[in-house]
């Protein structure tokens, strides 16, 4: 194929596409160039080129780099949600609860690890404002939702209890991603630290105090 056919079969492909699947197609070029070339290297120009897009359209969907790294970032973090959702349905007690999300939280490292762990990095500082933040404590509700449902807590200490749930296990999985210990040790110390975790601290206060 001419390049100028190239050019204009994907141009033809950008105008087919609607709003809504331009911006994933964005997210997704992204996604590929963090992998291929790491995230300090990604420019606006990068995916520009790579998604075969003019600038216009690009910043027509995400006004600066910051913006897009940050809406693949929520991207991501609402796959998890969801991916947790679907497991811990089928979950009756609070421990095979806890262990769906624990696992939860490895599937979806196996699948989209390699993008978030780059993005988990860079969260503590370019974007991590008070203005998103609220936006980012998705992750962590459904630890907090099975906390209160079984200790009857209040939402306050079922998020502080749930935050310290979701930390560890993303500390396991690190150690996991970095070969510090097989996926199979790492997940198991994971759940095991979540459940004695919440019991110790509850146990330690007394569910009264810790309900008001």
């Amino acid at each position: 194929m001419l390049l100028t056919e190239h050019v204009e079969a994907i141009e033809q492909r950008r105008k087919r596409l609607t709003s809504r699947q331009r911006r994933e197609h964005l997210l997704d070029v992204t996604a590929r160039a963090i992998i291929d070339i790491g995230y300090e290297t990604v420019t606006m120009d990068i995916v520009k080129e790579r998604a075969g897009v003019s600038r216009g359209l690009l910043y027509s969907h995400f006004g600066s780099l910051d913006d897009l790294m940050f809406g693949l970032y929520t991207r991501e973090c609402s796959r998890l949600d969801v991916l947790i959702a679907d497991l811990v349905q089928n979950a009756a007690t609070f421990d095979e609860k806890v262990r769906a999300v624990v696992r939860a939280y490895y599937d979806f490292e196996e699948l989209h690890g390699a993008v978030l762990g780059q993005l988990n990095l860079c969260m503590t500082n370019r974007w991590f404002v008070p203005s998103r933040r609220d936006r980012l404590d998705v992750i962590f509700k459904h630890w907090a939702d099975i906390i209160a449902h079984e200790f009857g807590l209040s939402s306050q200490v079922s998020e502080l209890l749930a935050r310290a749930a979701a930390g560890s296990t993303e500390m396991m999985v690190t150690a996991w991603r970095n070969s510090i210990v097989p996926r199979g040790i790492a997940e198991t110390l994971a759940v095991e630290y979540a459940l004695s975790g919440v019991s110790a601290a509850i146990a330690s206060r007394g569910t009264t105090m810790l309900a008001g």
